[in-house]
């Protein structure tokens, strides 16, 4: 997508990574599925266990994690049902992290007061780190902040200093490319000044949460009121009880964090990396600590009617006594108030359920148009020497489906280069990719477009040669344009990640593309070499072309009449390396940001090889070395042997 992303570089990577080397095994559609299924079911498991970690009591513990699956909020992000299943956003490197961001809480609370849980902490909020970035600082936010309340003074500083150094050097190979590549990370400028980055702000998030559209949205507010009232609890409990200050804090933080720029302006800027996280994602923060608060709001309230319940047998005379040891009454009380209070959130989440399982009917009703598809997609899939357009998520693409998914979306899970995906990625072209216009053949020269699939009762805007026609699908052909294109340079083009592919650009762009030409881009004012090259009518031709993107190479032959630039439709990165004749040449940025070489008249070899970050496999030892350290400092102890830790391991 977006032309190319280097995934490692601007995404987490460890769960793709672990979901793909066993789907080398049983297929990484048969992992993705069960993981899915598998994290979610269990994920109360591991609520449990870390208020066990964090040492709740059992009853506590037992009614955050039996509370945990049926969050909902307004906007379906954070951790319900409906930021994972088929139904909503699939956000599942997000259900990864929901794993270990408890532990890393938990752990981390436990590092101040017992200096042996310090292994576990940095394990656990390393792999938050590592699994998805926006957990992974909430996990990091917890070392920062939790020490202000912690109740050993004198350990605080050393155990803090502990676990982000050692976290940090843990994450080494995650956020060093991050940092030190940021300037080729483009800023999603169609969505940096709206709610999805910047967060709703203060007044609306705070009206969302006293009115349930944050934990019991489109139902009876049981958990919102349970998290108000375990607020107070906690609240007036806050000097006795060192751990009721922790959820205090974390929760107070985590909306803080919620609230975002909208709110705080210029004070976000304070946040490493504030330009590229997305606030609204915070809410997440919001539902995990507001799940012990609303945990402690029950047991307070169970309490409260229990006693209630008490003085009216002592009032009436009755008595319900006792069974095989158990009070009768406090558990009449608690199947009483289970009943009432889990009923609507019982009844919400059946109805979530049955409207996921219809929509999930619905696609596989879809026999046919897959039927119908899958003659196109193999021919797409032996001829790979463009990319394919049918239609994007911003026009008329959105209703061209195979069943209930668009086709360009379809195209992209069965691994074809697509265009109209934008915004997915922060690929340098994802931008340039949003101003894509169908009606100007230079787009299709510019973004290596060979392929276009429409429906079947609809006419292409330029000339095309029908491929094939199934059903209600129809691939057409552009016998012009590929993936390496031969071009003069025509002018310099300034740009940054935060101005390419504003729309001045793009249209300028497409026009040049039409004529053969383009600009070399000056990167944030860099030199832009020796200069641009001269211009002429016909630089020259590509003879011959093997374009591998998927394995990040290009294998091409060219005979150039004149000075000019071999471009190849492949987003810009400081990876690419490219050679020609066999002698390492200049990487050149052409607008907006694709790569291209200076070549000299005459035929020449060209290769462009994509090599990713320098060092990564000297940062991954580093890391693995701090990982190795907790792990000798946990089996020194015998801690593999504790029920704790195989809930961690799992």
């Amino acid at each position: 997508m977006n032309l190319g992303s280097p995934h490692l570089l601007h995404y987490q990577s460890l769960g793709a990574w672990l979901a793909g080397t066993l789907g080398r095994f049983i297929g990484s559609d048969v992992v993705f599925r069960w993981s899915l299924y598998l994290l979610w079911i269990l994920w109360p498991v591991v609520i449990y266990g870390s208020g066990r970690i964090a040492q709740l009591s059992r009853p506590v513990a037992t009614t955050t994690a039996a509370m945990s699956p049926f969050l909902v909020s307004t906007i379906f992000v954070g951790y319900e049902a409906k930021a994972y299943i088929w139904i909503g956003y699939g956000l599942w490197a997000q259900l990864l992290a929901s794993w270990t961001l408890p532990l890393a809480w938990a752990c981390t609370w436990r590092s101040f007061s017992d200096f042996r849980f310090v292994p576990l902490a940095v394990l656990a909020t390393s792999a938050t780190v590592a699994l998805h970035f926006e957990t992974g600082y909430l996990a990091m936010m917890a070392v920062v902040v939790l020490p202000f309340v912690a109740p050993r003074h004198g350990a605080r500083i050393r155990t803090t200093a502990t676990l982000l150094g050692a976290t940090l050097i843990a994450t080494l190979w995650v956020w060093w490319p991050v940092v030190t590549k940021a300037p080729w990370s483009a800023v999603n400028s169609t969505l940096v000044s709206t709610p999805l980055m910047r967060g709703y702000g203060a007044p609306h998030e705070l009206r969302w949460l006293l009115t349930g559209q944050v934990f019991d949205a489109g139902r009876l507010p049981v958990i919102t009121v349970l998290v108000a009232v375990g607020f107070v609890v906690v609240a007036l409990d806050w000097r006795r009880r060192p751990l009721n200050r922790a959820f205090l804090i974390l929760f107070v933080a985590s909306l803080c964090l919620w609230f975002g720029p909208t709110t705080w302006g210029v004070v976000a800027r304070l946040l490493p990396a504030h330009g590229d996280l997305y606030f609204r994602r915070f809410l997440i923060g919001v539902h995990l600590s507001g799940l012990f608060l609303a945990a402690h709001g029950a047991l307070f309230v169970f309490e409260a009617a229990a006693g209630g319940v008490r003085r009216l047998e002592t009032r009436s005379h009755v008595s319900f006594g006792t069974f095989a040891g158990r009070d009768v009454t406090r558990w009449l009380t608690a199947l009483a108030l289970i009943a009432l209070a889990g009923g609507p959130l019982v009844h919400e989440s059946d109805q979530v359920g049955a409207a996921n399982a219809a929509a999930i009917a619905r696609q596989i009703g879809a026999r046919v148009d897959a039927a119908d598809m899958a003659s196109l997609v193999t021919y797409l899939e032996h001829h790979r020497d463009g990319r394919v357009y049918a239609g994007s998520i911003r026009n008329w693409g959105i209703s061209f489906t195979v069943g209930t998914v668009p086709v360009v979306d379809y195209l992209a899970q069965h691994d074809l280069d697509v265009v109209g995906l934008d915004l997915r990625t922060a690929s340098l072209m994802s931008q340039p990719e949003t101003h894509f216009d169908e009606m100007y053949a230079g787009d299709y020269v510019l973004f290596g477009v060979r392929y276009v699939v429409l429906p079947s009762v609809q006419r292409p805007l330029l000339p095309m040669t029908l491929v094939m026609h199934r059903g209600p699908y129809a691939l057409w052909k552009l016998d012009a344009t590929h993936y390496v294109s031969i071009v003069r340079a025509v002018g310099v083009d300034h740009a940054n990640r935060a101005t390419v592919g504003s729309l001045d650009s793009a249209v300028r762009q497409e026009q040049l593309a039409l004529r053969g030409e383009s600009e070399v881009v000056a990167w944030n004012g860099a030199d832009v070499g020796p200069g641009v090259a001269t211009r002429a009518d016909h630089p020259g031709r590509v003879l011959r072309s093997e374009v591998q993107l998927s394995l990040g190479r290009a294998d091409v032959v060219v005979q150039m009449s004149s000075d000019g630039y071999v471009a190849l439709s492949a987003s810009f990165d400081p990876g690419w390396r490219v050679s020609v004749d066999g002698m390492p040449a200049r990487v050149t940025m052409l607008a907006p940001a694709v790569v291209g070489v200076r070549v000299a008249p005459g035929v020449h070899r060209v290769v462009f090889v994509y090599v990713g970050q320098a060092n990564y496999v000297v940062m991954l030892g580093i890391s693995a070395s701090v990982v190795v350290v907790c792990l000798l400092a946990l089996v020194r102890r015998r801690w593999f042997q504790a029920p704790l830790f195989l809930v961690w391991m799992a």
